[in-house]
């Protein structure tokens, strides 16, 4: 700093340390090396942090082994094991058991030309199209399953939404049902009150429950089912 002014120099070291003086022709380079100065500090604080962890880990390992839990379910009993399934450790463990629970569900779509690249049928092309988002994206789902909803007079009834979907990250599991004939009045005359049971029942859209729309004059946007699952699911 001088005269409230700031000035930056770039230090050369060698047999003769020199000092350059950057002035405002050298703005990108006093950025650039700034940035550089930056990063320095921040990697020499996460190598300090990283050993401290390794110490952590090193002191954890001599003083108590069976507290790594990838290591649990290995040295259970036999005879625990056969019983019962390991506790999934990993966001892919997780999605995989998720993935495979037995789920009741609406019978299987026959007769239908809509055939997804997961090699189920679903009902319309653009069921079609979210499943294969879905799927392009590795996203688990389940398709048609049953769910439990509660009407104004506080009775369950149940429903199969579109999709029941899994955001591996978070572990958070959301219904989507896709409304596709919205220019057909008795078609939404059907719908609203399910949406309003949903809502009833704790599935709030935007936050479990997400919601497509489209109808014989606009179809399904591409661009908002990839928003939804940029959103929500990855």
């Amino acid at each position: 700093m001088k005269r409230g002014v700031n000035r930056y120099y770039q230090r050369i070291d060698g047999a003769n340390r020199t000092l350059i003086y950057l002035g405002m022709k050298d703005s990108e380079k006093r950025t650039i090396l700034a940035e550089k100065y930056r990063n320095k500090k921040y990697i020499s604080s996460i190598e300090k942090e990283i050993s401290q962890l390794n110490k952590s880990l090193r002191h954890l390992d001599e003083s108590n082994p069976g507290a790594d839990i990838e290591k649990v379910w290995e040295s259970l009993p036999k005879q625990i094991r056969i019983l019962t399934v390991p506790v999934p450790s990993t966001d892919e463990e997780y999605a995989l058991n998720w993935q495979k629970k037995t789920c009741r569900r609406r019978k299987t779509v026959e007769d239908s030309p809509y055939k997804t690249m997961k090699g189920e049928f679903v009902r319309s092309k653009s069921e079609c199209i979210i499943a294969d988002r879905l799927y392009i994206n590795g996203i688990p789902y389940h398709y048609e399953i049953n769910h439990t909803l509660v009407d104004p007079y506080g009775s369950d009834y149940i429903v199969q939404p579109d999709f029941t979907v899994l955001n591996k990250r978070t572990r958070q599991e959301y219904i989507w049902e896709h409304l596709g004939r919205l220019g057909d009045d008795d078609y939404c005359e059907d719908n609203l009150p399910k949406i309003n049971n949903y809502v009833r029942s704790g599935y709030i859209p935007g936050i479990n429950l997400i919601l497509s729309f489209e109808s014989s004059r606009s179809p399904l946007n591409a661009l908002y089912v990839n928003t939804m699952i940029e959103k929500y699911l990855l």
